[in-house]
């Protein structure tokens, strides 16, 4: 990792502990140890693998001609690798906030820093070495062409999205936030957020996330986020009619 991204993340822990976290250590600390990624990605995987499910990793795999148990296999075996592939490099260069229950990871959010926008050559070669490809490209002939062009339509939407965000930049991104289903209702993923939000009042800078469902739309309008656009994700071609569409919504918090 490169000096100048070290400093970065560095100077943010920091500032959380002295100036953001000093009102919540009752309940939100920061992943330090990268051999926790593992308790991280299991609280994700049971966040938004859970029924009700995230939207868009159910839409990746809706499949009628499948049975509920098989479409749940494809669930939580697509969702692991995505959960990985997206959160593994923030254990790095990134924030990994929690909260715990007699030290047990029960709720997190990842964070990615203003100015640190790239995932390095390493890190992604690592990605490829351990985590591979995704299950629907690995075993084609068992999951069907359908899934692979979702993948496709989720990078043209990727790839809009960086041009959206543009204006906005430098700014935090708020990966993923999760809290297990055995302990929804404690307060966990709000006080989560607050902290997020503080972070950025602190720092004086924006807050962008993505999510898929107008509750939780909703729900982050109550911490000052705003719809900046929506992107429908489509699957194009013959298959197109067998695929509902699914929205995804691109949110910022601006400086208070």
């Amino acid at each position: 990792m490169g000096s100048s991204v070290s400093k970065i993340i560095d100077q943010n822990k920091s500032l959380l502990r002295k100036q953001v976290l000093v009102d919540w250590l009752s309940k939100v600390g920061i992943v330090e140890d990268p051999k926790e990624h593992s308790r991280v990605i299991n609280v994700l995987l049971d966040s938004f693998t859970t029924p009700p499910a995230d939207p868009v990793f159910l839409w990746m795999v809706e499949d009628s001609s499948l049975s509920a148990e098989e479409q749940q296999s494809r669930l939580l075996l697509n969702s692991r690798f995505m959960l990985e592939w997206v959160n593994f490099p923030l254990m790095y260069r990134g924030i990994i906030l929690d909260v715990r229950d007699e030290n047990e990871i029960v709720g997190m959010a990842t964070l990615l820093s203003p100015g640190v926008t790239q995932i390095p050559p390493w890190t992604f070669c690592y990605q490829i070495v351990t985590i591979w490809l995704p299950p629907s490209m690995k075993h084609k002939a068992k999951w069907g062409p359908v899934p692979e062009k979702k993948l496709e339509a989720w990078d043209t939407v990727e790839v809009a999205k960086k041009e959206v965000l543009k204006e906005i930049r430098p700014c935090w991104y708020l990966q993923a936030i999760g809290v297990l289903k055995s302990h929804h209702g404690k307060g966990l993923g709000w006080a989560l957020l607050r902290a997020v939000c503080a972070l950025a009042d602190k720092t004086q800078t924006p807050v962008y996330l993505d999510t898929e469902s107008d509750w939780h739309e909703q729900l982050y309008n109550k911490f000052g986020f705003e719809t900046l656009c929506k992107f429908e994700l489509t699957v194009e071609g013959a298959d197109a009619l067998a695929v509902r569409a699914q929205t995804e919504y691109i949110m910022v918090r601006k400086q208070q």
